[in-house]
């Protein structure tokens, strides 16, 4: 049975906090990279803890520390199923599903800016949410790396919160009620390489999606959900598929 809450808290094996993440697929999940600096450059084994308590191992497969985005990959079955990528527009509700502990509260406001252009805290420049938040707690260190869910009759991904906007006036004030967040759009296509929606078309992305539905499908035949005769039809379903690709490459 696949499961609602796509969100995680990444954690050391140790059990230390590392910060705020979310299922983008089944097996991938991201969250921003300052929220794996205590990691030790040698160190890639993360713990996530869902939403629900129970624990499954992952492991850092990529840190972009230009654009403060990471790419953990989950070892295992998935059983999440996550809501799909939106583009906001302006005035539209958003809300944050990840909280840094059950006495914080959840981040909610509107969409000032569905668009921007900003200089993130490496200096490159990314497209942007500019969120307005009614939540106004002056700090908001433990949300970093959360989902930003664009609130409507079906929640959906709009973006990846990355950092508050501080006081221009008193920095003793600390942060005002304003929040960057990387939109999902260009949150794939940093990552272009693992997701075949933004990557170039080349052989070994058509291996990856078609291994990604291999894996799938067996995780189905062992919960009951397809018999064997199903497994074998699909599976040669899959095999023409790529037979058929592979040709028409060769003859482009």
């Amino acid at each position: 049975m696949y499961r609602t809450e796509y969100w995680v808290e990444a954690r050391r094996p140790d059990g230390g906090v590392l910060g705020a993440g979310f299922y983008v697929t089944r097996r991938f999940v991201m969250t921003a990279d300052h929220c794996l600096r205590p990691l030790a450059e040698s160190e890639s084994d993360v713990v996530l803890v869902h939403a629900d308590g129970t624990e499954a191992p992952g492991v850092v497969c990529e840190r972009r520390e230009d654009v403060d985005l990471a790419l953990i990959r989950l070892v295992g079955r998935s059983f999440v199923r996550p809501p799909v990528p939106q583009v906001c527009k302006k005035n539209d509700r958003w809300r944050t599903p990840n909280r840094p502990s059950p006495s914080d509260p959840h981040l909610n406001g509107a969409v000032d800016e569905p668009n921007v252009k900003y200089d993130c805290v490496s200096g490159t420049q990314l497209e942007a949410l500019q969120l307005s938040t009614e939540v106004v707690l002056g700090n908001y260190e433990g949300y970093s790396g959360s989902a930003v869910e664009r609130v409507g009759e079906e929640a959906t991904l709009a973006g990846v919160l990355q950092e508050q906007y501080q006081n221009r006036f008193d920095e003793k004030l600390g942060a005002t009620n304003v929040l960057w967040a990387v939109t999902m759009r260009e949150a794939f296509a940093a990552f272009a390489d693992y997701f075949d929606d933004h990557a170039p078309a080349d052989p070994a992305t058509d291996v990856r999606r078609h291994t990604s539905a291999l894996e799938q499908l067996a995780d189905w035949e062992a919960h009951g959900l397809v018999g064997p005769s199903a497994v074998n039809t699909i599976q040669l379903e899959i095999a023409r598929a790529m037979v058929e690709q592979f040709l028409s490459k060769g003859s482009a």
